[in-house]
């Protein structure tokens, strides 16, 4: 599991990178995102973070949103998650890498 909590463009970058690569080798990685990373979602087209997430969208991983309010509009690229969903996706998982 990879977890983006930065609102830094570089580091999002990196947690997607890091999601896709442990994806396309033996360890596929859900991404889940922290309303503090949700810029990771505002994607410039033909970027490298759009490729990177349409690879992860088409290998069939799950992008998960949080929704700690209950008021988040579900985007496009993400599954909109209540909160105590979330918290326990992070804390079922086997290894969680967070940006």
């Amino acid at each position: 599991m990879v977890l983006v909590r930065s609102d830094q463009p570089e580091i999002q970058l990196q947690a997607l990178r890091t999601a896709l690569s442990l994806s396309l080798g033996d360890r596929p990685a859900d991404l889940l995102i922290a309303t503090t990373g949700i810029g990771v979602l505002a994607l410039a087209p033909g970027s490298e973070a759009e490729r990177c997430l349409e690879t992860l969208r088409r290998v069939g991983l799950g992008i998960g949103l949080d929704d700690p309010d209950g008021r988040s509009a579900a985007p496009q690229l993400a599954e909109v998650m209540p909160h105590g969903d979330f918290v326990g996706r992070l804390a079922r998982a086997e290894f969680v890498q967070v940006f």
